[in-house]
């Protein structure tokens, strides 16, 4: 037997499955990562990373050995507060000498 129209109006506008929105959520909730490599003063590296540690956005921080002292994983909602964070709060730290950034593109 064939629907009745009110019955096909109700299919046309009933929801999208659950599979449709959560990709849309999924995609809300990607961050804004990058990962930056620190050079610090001689003797200062333990000093430094509890510094870093406690700075907004950091999400990890480890002492490394090899050409840099330490490597430093930024997160946020946008680019610009892991930007600002990188500029106005890591490389202005008094025993930073130098630093290396990589913005996450994918992943």
């Amino acid at each position: 037997m064939f629907a009745k129209p009110a019955e096909l109006a109700r299919r046309r506008n009933r929801s999208p499955p659950l599979g449709f929105y959560s990709h849309f959520l999924i995609v809300a909730r990607m961050t804004a990562k990058a990962f930056v490599l620190i050079n610090t003063e001689l003797g200062s590296e333990v000093d430094a990373v509890r510094a870093i540690k406690n700075i907004a956005n950091v999400t990890e921080a480890f002492l490394v050995y090899g050409t840099y002292d330490i490597i430093v994983k930024v997160e946020s909602d946008t680019l610009d507060k892991v930007k600002d964070t990188i500029t106005h709060n890591l490389r202005t730290l008094s025993n930073v000498r130098s630093t290396l950034s990589m913005v996450v593109v994918e992943g």
